[in-house]
């Protein structure tokens, strides 16, 4: 054992040491089995790596920065204006093309049938909308609008959070539709007849074609419907459902 001792301490005494010094501090290079040289050479790569300068690292890439004078800024504004004056005066004479008339029926008392007259002095073609306006509802308040899920409304009527005060009735059932929103109701509804020579001609009103494509076919569903059925028997066979 003393030999063997004696041979380890003379072997690594005996093995040849350098110094290399480099930017990043000394390092002690050991040539043992022809390994130097490939040392010395991860060593210098990785140091090489790290101070070679790049134009990305010297923030030296090729930039353009304009510089404003009146010979560049008046033509680019006189050019821009003469672009968008004309499609200015497209959307205002199209705006200006719509024919609305507006009725107030606040008068009328609730839960009575009113009858409005009033006279069309223009020829309407094309499709007339009707809409009603209603003041002092606020239906953009965050509470209101967050009050509605959204899965429901995908056929899922048993989801109903976010939907409070309108998620389960007294009976802690679940309301469908729920929330504030649907459970917001505006029934009022209209007639519209033209006279002519003192007879009342109605006019057709249609609900068709009313909803965007993108909510009928992707962010409204119905449960669904049994065959020779209605929306209100689809609900009756779900046990455990509310149904507005």
């Amino acid at each position: 054992m003393k030999g063997d001792v004696t041979g380890v301490e003379e072997h690594t005494a005996n093995k040849p040491k350098e110094n290399l010094g480099s930017s990043l501090g000394s390092h002690k290079i050991e040539a043992h089995r022809g390994n130097e040289l490939e040392v010395k050479r991860a060593i210098l790569g990785y140091e090489t790596d790290i101070a070679t300068p790049s134009k990305l690292r010297q923030q030296q890439l090729p930039a353009w920065q304009p510089i404003l004078t009146a010979s560049t800024v008046i033509p680019t504004v006189i050019g821009i204006g003469v672009i968008f004056i004309p499609i200015g005066v497209a959307l205002f004479l199209a705006s200006e093309s719509v024919k609305e008339y507006t009725l107030d029926y606040t008068s009328c008392a609730i839960d009575t049938q009113c009858s409005l007259v009033f006279n069309v002095t223009e020829d309407m073609k094309d499709d007339v909308y009707i809409y009603y306006y209603l003041e002092n509802y606020f239906q953009n308040h965050r509470r209101y609008v967050k009050s509605r899920n959204d899965k429901q409304f995908l056929g899922n009527v048993f989801e109903v959070s976010d939907c409070e005060p309108f998620a389960y009735d007294q009976n802690k059932v679940p309301i469908a539709p729920c929330g504030a929103i649907a459970n917001s109701k505006f029934n009022d509804t209209y007639e519209l007849f033209y006279v002519r020579n003192g007879i009342r001609i109605p006019v057709p009103v249609t609900k068709e074609g009313v909803l965007w494509d993108v909510d009928k076919d992707r962010k409204f569903k119905n449960p669904p419907i049994p065959p020779g059925g209605n929306l209100c028997d689809a609900f009756k066979e779900l046990p455990g459902v509310h149904y507005m």
